[in-house]
């Protein structure tokens, strides 16, 4: 089975502005995923990104970011991340109404299991802030959520980041959230957290965990350490 363990195809839309956008059924060179590139590799799953933030330009996050990445990179803003979430789940719906033949949402084991030549979308929300509070997943796991990243690249009241100069770990708040997301069968995934929330989340965790795009932190980088958290004690998934 052929995984995409992260795409930002929601974002693609969301932030096309007035920029050359072209339909998702359309095999555009460059664009890293859309339905044509799909089928010639057979893709089965896809973890479509609700990345709840808003391009920006802050000079202190860009240098962070700079720093671990290598290159330059726009920051993002917090700028009504709930509804920025909600309406990136529209577009999954919408691409899949677009789509029936060649797209669908997965919510379950049976929808995997009936996709056939489909690709199948997994909607992920990746870094919490469009959660006032862990009990709020349950709203987006209606919706059809069924991932979650506890943070991106900025520090949030779940847990301290990749870039954060004030390593925390996993907060009170960010426990709930876990424990929230093994009730509902939401995979957890860490992608972005710092060295503490990784560790914390491991121990605190009773399901499975993801690392679907590990990302080292600066310092870590120079010395050619990985951070990617050891979710084979859990068997879970390291992209």
């Amino acid at each position: 089975m052929v995984v995409d363990l992260h795409e930002d195809i929601g974002y693609y839309y969301l932030m096309s502005g007035n920029a050359d956008v072209s339909p998702f059924g359309e095999d555009i060179k460059g664009r890293h995923a859309d339905i044509p590139k799909y089928r010639k590799v057979g893709m089965k799953l896809v973890l479509g990104s609700i990345f709840p933030l808003l391009g920006s330009l802050n000079r202190r996050k860009i240098e962070a970011m700079q720093r671990m990445y290598g290159s330059w990179s726009p920051s993002s803003a917090l700028v009504s991340p709930r509804d920025v979430a909600i309406e990136l789940v529209k577009i999954y719906y919408t691409l899949e109404e677009m789509h029936p033949k060649a797209l669908k949402i997965v919510r379950t084991r049976e929808d995997i299991e009936s996709l056939g030549e489909r690709a199948g979308i997994v909607m992920h929300i990746e870094g919490c802030e469009a959660l006032g509070e862990p009990e709020d997943l349950r709203v987006f796991f209606n919706l059809g959520v069924r991932s979650v990243g506890l943070t991106w690249n900025y520090d949030n009241k779940y847990a301290a980041s990749c870039l954060s100069v004030k390593d925390y770990g996993l907060t009170g708040e960010g426990e709930a959230l876990v424990a929230a997301a093994n009730k509902l069968g939401v995979m957890v995934d860490l992608s972005h957290p710092s060295p503490r929330t990784s560790s914390d989340t491991l121990a605190f965790s009773e399901a499975p965990l993801s690392s679907a795009t590990p990302t080292p932190r600066p310092s870590m980088r120079a010395r050619g350490t990985s951070r990617t958290p050891s979710s084979r004690r859990r068997e879970g998934v390291a992209g």
